[in-house]
C-alpha cells in the first residue's frame, strides 16, 4: 500500500518456482505464511522469519513446479512436471488423494470427441499451472472439479496446448472438455488462468512454429 519493497524470510533463499499466501496459522508475526513447491514436496515457511512451519514429502513426486492451496489450506493441488500428474494432497494427514495423468495415473481421461485413454496413459505432458478453477455441474448434471493447464507437450508433441479438464473422484474419470492448440511449441513455462468471465488469459514462451497448427488454432477463434 505505501509501494514499499518488504523482503520476506529475513531473506532467506530456497528453491521455488511458485509461491502462495496460506490462508491461517501464520506464525510469529503479522507477516503470514507462504507455501512453496519443491523438488519432491512442498513446504510452509513464515513470511516473517523464514522458518518452517511444515514440510510434506510425496511418494512418486518429481519437479513439482506449482502448488495452490484449497478448501482453506486442508486441501493442496500439485503440478508435478517431470512425471506430468497432477496431484491432490491432503495437506493435514500428508497423504496423496489420487494422481492425474501421467504413467501413475489413476484416472480414465477422455478427450473432446470421447476417446478413451486409459489410466497410466500420458495425454499432457510437462504442463504448467495446473490449478482447480472450481466446482462445476458437469454435462451429465453431476457436480465435479474442474481443473485447467498449460499443456506444454514437452518432448511429445509440436504444439502446446490449452486443456480445461472435469474430474469425477466417484467414477475416477477425467473428461477434457477444452482443448486448443496454441500453434507454437512452448517446451516450458506457460499459464493458463481462468478470468471472472469465464474466458481463458493464458502466457507462453514461443520456441517453435506449428503452422498447421496455427492455421487451426486461428480458423477456430485462438
Amino acid at each position: 500500500k505505501e509501494d514499499e519493497y518488504v523482503e520476506l524470510m529475513e531473506g532467506r533463499t530456497v528453491n521455488c518456482h511458485d509461491i502462495q499466501w496460506a490462508h491461517a496459522d501464520a506464525g510469529a508475526g503479522d507477516a503470514g505464511a507462504v507455501w512453496m513447491p519443491a523438488t519432491g514436496a512442498i513446504d510452509k515457511y513464515n513470511a516473517s522469519t523464514g522458518a518452517t512451519l511444515k514440510h510434506l514429502t510425496l511418494d512418486h513426486a518429481v519437479d513439482i513446479n506449482h502448488v495452490q492451496l484449497i478448501d482453506d489450506d486442508k486441501t493442496a493441488i500439485l503440478s508435478g512436471r517431470s512425471t506430468n500428474d497432477i496431484i491432490k494432497l491432503d495437506v493435514s494427514s500428508g497423504e496423496v488423494q489420487w494422481y492425474l495423468g501421467g504413467s501413475d495415473g489413476e484416472f480414465d481421461i477422455y478427450d473432446l470427441d470421447g476417446k478413451k485413454y486409459p489410466k497410466g496413459t500420458i495425454y499432457w505432458s510437462g504442463q504448467h499451472n495446473a490449478e482447480f478453477f472450481g466446482r462445476v455441474t458437469n454435462a451429465k448434471g453431476k457436480l465435479v472439479e474442474e481443473y485447467g493447464m498449460f499443456d506444454n507437450q514437452y518432448g511429445v508433441g509440436s504444439s502446446s496446448r490449452v486443456l480445461v479438464v472435469q474430474v469425477d473422484e466417484d467414477t475416477m474419470e477425467a473428461n477434457v472438455v477444452f482443448e486448443r492448440e496454441t500453434g507454437e511449441y512452448t517446451p516450458e513455462y506457460g499459464d493458463n488462468d481462468q478470468l471472472p468471465s469465464g474466458n481463458l488469459l493464458i502466457c507462453y514462451w514461443l520456441q517453435d512454429l506449428d503452422v498447421a497448427a496455427e492455421r487451426r488454432a486461428g480458423d477456430a477463434g485462438g
